[in-house]
């Protein structure tokens, strides 16, 4: 676990991991505030480091700015192209590739040509 992912506790709670004792290992998490209420509007990122999450969260907030799902789509599309040019940004990439999926899947839209990687398909 890292700073910034979000958990669930027992009984399903979600929290923000916002520290950890490096004696005993244990987690600091919140369940409520102004980091947990930030993290939870972005989506469940773990496993991204700080500066994979925050070239994330850069281009979702982009796209936010654009009312038309089409066009925010085609944005996110042309951030993956951008980042996609330097090989330390697969991470991110394909993070942002599987938002963009999730979001052509849940608002029912299809670009009408896309970007996926082979070994995605089946």
């Amino acid at each position: 676990m890292m700073i910034g992912d979000m958990v669930f506790n027992g009984s399903g709670r979600p929290g923000i991991v916002v520290g950890k004792d490096s004696l005993s290992g244990e987690l600091v998490v919140e369940d409520r505030g102004e980091k947990f209420e930030a993290a939870r509007h972005k989506g469940y990122l773990n496993g991204l480091s700080i500066d994979d999450r925050r070239m994330f969260n850069e281009v979702i907030e982009k796209s936010k700015h654009q009312k038309n799902r089409i066009e925010k789509l085609k944005l996110i599309s042309e951030e993956i192209d951008r980042l996609k040019k330097d090989p330390k940004n697969t991470v991110v990439t394909n993070y942002l590739e599987g938002e963009k999926a999730h979001i052509m899947h849940s608002e029912g839209i299809s670009l009408g040509s896309y970007r996926v990687q082979e070994k995605n398909l089946r």
